[in-house]
């Protein structure tokens, strides 16, 4: 009997005693300096949740002693990360005469630092304008462009990183296309210029998908839907509305305005050199196209007229080639890159035959007030290293 007495009074006294309680799940508060921004969180490259925009907290599960990854974005800011580590937990209530225990700083008692707070540097306008790949400051006026390339520069990264099939990539550029090649493409999915995700978020999803399908934790079912929603958001492969067709081209300045847009496609490595070629050409002949349509319907309104008279005087000639398409192309491109200098010029194409090289086409562009305008623009094409030399204009 005694015996049972004090059996009983020492488990009472224990029952008061401090115990170590388990935590299974974390809500990590995460702050931006300044607020709005977005954060991810991540452990071994696996995306556990986001805080967008900050503040914001994420629910995280316990996970050994790995330590997390938080990095935040905000338009107009450098990015910033930080890591956090485990250490000593909470006070948890865990009943008895004590009230309070503290959580052990093992396994998943550890807690995480809490709250998360990272400072946000103020970006140069240079950095900002590096976030595309190939991108220049005068290419960013044009906010669709960039979000078009921005869409494209995502589905070659989520192919890049095995995250999408081959066949997936090209069916879903394929079915776009045409927002990038306005004019040997079919028309894109509608909208394809409104703001898109960064590629960081579609990565961090697709691959937090496959992580979760091969623990298990969602079904094959649940994965391809969600997968689907967030490609078809990027890039539809079988777009539901399409775009209306770009109007044609007509002039020498529209086209060299798509072939200056060509060019920025191709620096962003979102076109090949054989596609951007046959978007050039095809824009071309658009252009001569509509100037014979155009001299067509003047004759058949007053009649046949003798052709008007080029204007002579001086003139500097930029180059031969041997096709007059070729010229055409050439003097589209040196206005773009050589606006101040050749914008006000006019061009002329000048088919000559040669005993070596045949039929050879110069490039022409006048006209100047006199010749020693004409070696003075000479002069400064050259230090560009771009041929010229003084000629007479309209000869």
């Amino acid at each position: 009997m005694k015996k049972l007495f004090w059996f009983g009074a020492g488990m009472l006294a224990l029952s008061g005693c401090t115990i170590l309680t388990d935590a299974v799940t974390q809500d990590i508060a995460v702050r931006s300096n300044p607020p709005g921004a977005n954060c991810s969180l991540t452990r071994d490259g696996v995306l556990l949740g986001r805080a967008n925009p900050t503040p914001g907290s994420v629910l995280i599960r316990m996970d050994n002693s790995r330590d997390i990854t938080v990095s935040c974005s905000l338009s107009g800011y450098q990015d910033a990360s930080r890591v956090i580590n485990r250490g000593l937990g909470e006070l948890v209530w865990i009943g008895g005469s004590s009230g309070w225990g503290t959580t052990a700083p093992r396994g998943a008692d550890a807690k995480y630092e809490n709250p998360v707070v990272i400072n946000l540097v103020p970006a140069p306008a240079e950095a900002v304008a590096s976030r595309l790949p190939g991108a220049s400051l005068g290419d960013l006026a044009n906010e669709g462009d960039a979000n078009i390339i921005l869409r494209f520069q995502t589905l070659e990264r989520l192919f890049d990183e095995g995250l999408i099939t081959r066949e997936e990539y090209n069916r879903r550029r394929g079915a776009n296309l045409g927002a990038l090649l306005r004019y040997t493409a079919a028309p894109p999915a509608i909208d394809l210029s409104r703001s898109a995700p960064k590629p960081e978020q579609v990565v961090d999803r697709l691959r937090y998908l496959a992580v979760a399908f091969e623990e298990k934790s969602i079904s094959a079912r649940e994965q391809t839907a969600e997968r689907t929603i967030i490609l078809d958001a990027l890039l539809p492969a079988t777009p539901r509305f399409k775009a209306d067709p770009p109007p044609p081209v007509t002039d020498e300045l529209q086209a060299a305005a798509v072939v200056g847009r060509l060019e920025r496609l191709a620096a962003a490595n979102v076109i090949n050199a054989k596609e951007q070629a046959k978007e050039r050409e095809a824009v071309f002949r658009s252009v001569q196209a509509a100037r014979a349509s155009a001299e067509a319907a003047a004759s058949a309104a007053v009649g046949v007229l003798p052709p008007p008279t080029q204007p002579r005087g001086p003139g500097v000639m930029l180059g031969s080639y041997s096709s007059e398409n070729q010229a055409r192309l050439a003097w589209a491109s040196l206005q773009l890159t050589h606006a101040a200098e050749l914008g006000s010029l006019r061009s002329e194409i000048k088919q000559v035959r040669l005993r070596r090289r045949g039929v050879t086409y110069y490039l022409n562009v006048g006209t100047l007030q006199s010749r020693q305008e004409a070696i003075a623009l000479c002069k400064t094409l050259k230090s560009r290293r771009q041929f010229c030399k003084p000629t007479v204009f309209g000869k």
